[in-house]
């Protein structure tokens, strides 16, 4: 995962907890704003998508909801 809006150079590891036909859920180690912008890489598929909800899980983790907008398939 990439933060691209506000940009940062991290690419911390994510973990996908759920999938929909709009988008997914992930746990990250810190709080993501709503409206935050992300890039994630899931397998050979690239994804730009916004942040809905983020709630703490209560184990020092959170529970960020992703709105996909655009996604891509890496070619080999």
């Amino acid at each position: 995962m990439q933060t691209l809006c506000p940009l940062s150079l991290e690419r911390p590891v994510v973990q996908t907890v759920d999938v929909s036909k709009d988008g997914f859920g992930l746990l990250v180690d810190s709080f993501l704003a709503e409206g935050t912008i992300l890039q994630i890489q899931i397998g050979t598929t690239i994804s730009v998508g916004t942040v809905r909800s983020c709630r703490a899980t209560g184990d020092n983790r959170f529970h960020a909801g992703i709105h996909v907008q655009h996604a891509v398939e890496l070619k080999h």
